[in-house]
């Protein structure tokens, strides 16, 4: 399995289609805005931060997935910042899965009693992803200009220590440069094998 994680804008999305393998993306798994369990900054969600995610459905969908089923997942609009309503889950045909998402690596701890898990964080400058986010945000309207630019300036303001998590966490660190060739190296890589 491989886990895909990073910041917002990144580029984990894009990284995840690129491998050509079945995905399940976790960023579906977040908790309304209006919840008191997810934590503000500046009066904002800080949708960085775990607390404000709901892992155990993620981690619950992600062993459900492993075994055969094929669960729903969460259909989570960001223009309303809410959860409205559910998808198809997938079904996974494939020896290798993807978990794609900011929590990616937390999600995946639920494989890892019963699947290697390889962890990818990707990295980039903290302009480069609040612009990404910020043009992302607007081109798929998920909320207005303004909203959208003081989301990518909270971004921005804490990227440093959202990069440290992902490094911390990651076997392998990749800049949107290099992570192309690494995924797609990765993917040849079967369960079992130490290459």
């Amino acid at each position: 399995m491989l886990a895909v994680a990073g910041p917002s804008g990144v580029g984990k999305s894009r990284a995840a289609d690129k491998t050509g393998l079945p995905c399940l993306r976790t960023d579906s798994f977040f908790l309304d805005a209006s919840d008191s369990r997810v934590p503000r900054r500046r009066n904002l969600p800080d949708w960085e931060d775990v607390r404000s995610y709901d892992l155990g459905l993620a981690q619950e969908t992600l062993r459900s997935t492993l075994a055969g089923e094929v669960p729903p997942i969460p259909d989570y609009s960001y223009a309303l910042d809410r959860r409205v309503g559910w998808l198809p889950g997938i079904r996974v045909t494939a020896s290798t899965l993807v978990v794609e998402g900011t929590f990616a690596f937390e999600v995946s701890r639920a494989a890892e009693p019963h699947a290697e898990v390889l962890r990818v964080g990707l990295v980039a400058g903290k302009v480069s992803c609040g612009w990404s986010r910020m043009v992302r945000d607007l081109n798929d309207d998920r909320q207005g200009a303004i909203a959208s630019a003081l989301d990518s300036w909270q971004h921005i303001r804490f990227h440093r220590e959202r990069i440290a998590r992902v490094r911390a966490q990651a076997h392998v660190v990749a800049t949107r440069r290099d992570v192309d060739q690494i995924l797609a190296d990765l993917a040849e890589v079967r369960p079992g094998s130490r290459t």
